[in-house]
């Protein structure tokens, strides 16, 4: 029962932005914004195959770290409710499905065209030439 209150307690306390903890937790976030940002302009760069399958990640980079900011920031303004750890566990677990999620999928889906080569065999200047290249004699 005291590990449920530690979770859902509404108000966990007062913390500030010199806190290491949330210091590293800010940062971690800026810096998916700042990732989602980047491979928003690095896609165009991308082969048609990896655009497709990292359509969603620039998205996803920038929704998951605003989260991340609103919940720092509310820890250290001390607003109710949006401060609880539990919020913190969820965050978590969704980055942590979705990044196995997007994985699974770019390990299954992600293919290269590969350059066909034609090998000119010896033989073929002794075979007769197709029916379209023959001229009329």
């Amino acid at each position: 029962m005291k590990y449920l209150t530690y979770l859902f307690w509404p108000n966990p306390g007062v913390a500030s932005y010199a806190h290491p903890a949330l210091l590293l937790l800010l940062i971690f976030c800026i810096s998916l914004i700042a990732a989602g940002m980047t491979l928003r302009w690095l896609r165009v760069r991308m082969d048609t195959v990896t655009r497709k399958l990292t359509r969603s990640w620039p998205i996803f980079c920038i929704v998951f770290g605003a989260t991340g900011c609103a919940f720092v920031i509310s820890r250290v303004e001390g607003v109710q409710y949006l401060s609880m750890r539990f919020l913190w566990v969820i965050w978590i677990a969704a980055l942590a499905f979705i990044i196995f999620l997007q994985w699974k999928l770019y390990r299954t889906q992600h293919y290269r065209i590969e350059r066909v080569s034609r090998e000119n065999s010896a033989r073929d200047k002794y075979l007769p030439s197709s029916s379209h290249n023959r001229h009329p004699s």
